[in-house]
């Protein structure tokens, strides 16, 4: 019995987001919505590429395969306590895609 209810309620969610995507409406602030992200992300990478007098692409590049995130289950109140950059919080972290990072918090107390 869980498994059918799982299904169906798979289905149903899926249903439903193609019936959105049929309203332009919707269709359209999802698409303004991955349209920023992109931008956002090559703006960054814009403005870093003429920090380093590096190529755009060869930024993103390098930023993507530097690119390391902490789930939220291995941060600590303790790791956030000292504005002192921490090598062990990088042992926490793991490679990762753009994208994949919902949430960012800095450390940083001088942001």
């Amino acid at each position: 019995r869980g498994i059918w209810t799982t299904w169906l309620v798979r289905d149903a969610w899926q249903a439903v987001f193609v019936l959105l995507l049929h309203l332009p409406s919707f269709r359209t602030t999802v698409q303004s919505y991955l349209t920023r992200r992109g931008e956002v992300m090559m703006a960054a990478a814009g403005v870093s590429s003429l920090l380093e007098d590096r190529d755009v692409s060869a930024v993103l590049t390098m930023a993507s395969e530097l690119f390391r995130s902490i789930t939220l289950d291995k941060l600590s109140l303790e790791a956030l306590s000292s504005s002192e950059p921490d090598a062990s919080l990088y042992a926490l972290s793991e490679p990762c895609a753009f994208g994949d990072v919902h949430v960012f918090v800095s450390h940083s107390w001088s942001d």
